[in-house]
């Protein structure tokens, strides 16, 4: 799907963001969020039984020339409502990639009922499998300062300049 023009870019965000509608649009999204992870996966768990967790490297992404758009802002661009009415709460801690997302940015895969048992799931497992990927990368130069990274928020925080973001968490 192409997004050279502003129809086509607010055509697929309307589809896109209301998640009643199961059609194919160009956007993977990626929450930042872990509560929202675990949001999501209470939602979806009695429709889709298992649930993955997919993790990326934003700076990957970005060294890669790959975007990471801000749902809530390009929504706003957009002039497209919550489809929910609830201001945009959804989509706050969401983030898209656009058609695909390469092996090289995945950190790892992880099945929700692996996680599900650590209240702490995200700083006891995803964030030190976040610092094993980088490290690797950082020391071969890849991924520029990544070994100073403490966490996927700074990561993330660091690309945008003007959001605090948690984790690039993917829920399939």
């Amino acid at each position: 799907m192409r997004l050279d023009n502003k129809e086509s870019r607010r055509s697929s965000l309307l589809i896109h963001v209301d998640y009643r509608i199961w059609e194919p649009t160009p956007y993977i999204s990626f929450t930042t969020s872990a509560s929202r992870v675990e949001d999501l996966v209470a939602r979806r768990i009695n429709k889709r039984r298992d649930q993955m967790i997919t993790v990326i490297d934003p700076n990957i992404r970005v060294q890669n020339g790959l975007p990471i758009l801000y749902a809530k802002a390009e929504m706003d661009h957009y002039e497209i409502e919550d489809p929910y009415e609830r201001n945009g709460q959804y989509y706050h801690d969401e983030c898209l990639c656009l058609w695909q997302v390469t092996a090289a940015e995945i950190v790892g895969y992880w099945a929700w009922n692996d996680l599900e048992n650590d209240k702490d799931w995200y700083q006891n497992i995803i964030l030190p499998a976040f610092q094993r990927f980088t490290k690797p990368a950082a020391a071969s130069g890849v991924t520029g300062e990544v070994d100073t990274i403490n966490d996927l928020q700074s990561s993330f925080a660091d690309l945008s300049g003007m959001f605090i973001i948690l984790a690039s968490v993917y829920v399939c």
